[in-house]
């Protein structure tokens, strides 16, 4: 069950062609049974890579698996970063090598980077499209910021 849609998320999906894409615009009052599975990516990353499950990243929003803790990185010298857009929405978020349980979407642009030299897409749960962060590309270096607080971790039982 999704838990609520970010206002952010919902302005997100109203406002941009690249959000509509996603199907209907659903509102924060709307509830959406999801089944909880890991994407076949991260199911085939995980096998690949021998990485352990019990450091999986989730939507916080859907319990959707996004990424691990091993997928962790710094740019510019560290791992979280705090921003504010030209909108007034103010970001913290974390780099991450990769985020297979995301949809990058949207053309790149290179406007209001908050990393110079590299162009920004919206990224989204590939689950709930609830906007996730975003995915950084310059050159052969990428990587995702992902916002911290739509992300959660629950412990192995």
């Amino acid at each position: 069950m999704i838990k609520e849609r970010s206002p952010y998320s919902v302005w997100t999906r109203q406002t941009h062609p690249w959000g509509r894409a996603h199907g209907p615009i659903a509102s924060a009052d709307d509830p959406v049974d999801v089944a909880v599975r890991l994407p076949p990516v991260l199911e085939r990353l995980l096998d690949e890579a021998d990485v352990p499950t019990e450091g999986i990243i989730y939507c916080a929003n859907c319990d959707a698996a996004i990424s691990h803790i091993d997928a962790k990185r710094e740019v510019n010298g560290s791992f979280d970063h705090q921003f504010t857009n030209p909108h007034g929405f103010t970001h913290h978020f974390g780099c991450y090598h990769y985020a297979p349980g995301c949809t990058i979407s949207g053309g790149a642009h290179a406007a209001d980077s908050w990393f110079p030299g590299f162009a920004w897409h919206l990224a989204t749960c590939t689950q709930c499209a609830n906007h996730m962060g975003w995915w950084f590309e310059h050159k052969d270096e990428n990587f995702f910021g992902l916002i911290l607080s739509q992300l959660s971790t629950r412990e192995e039982t």
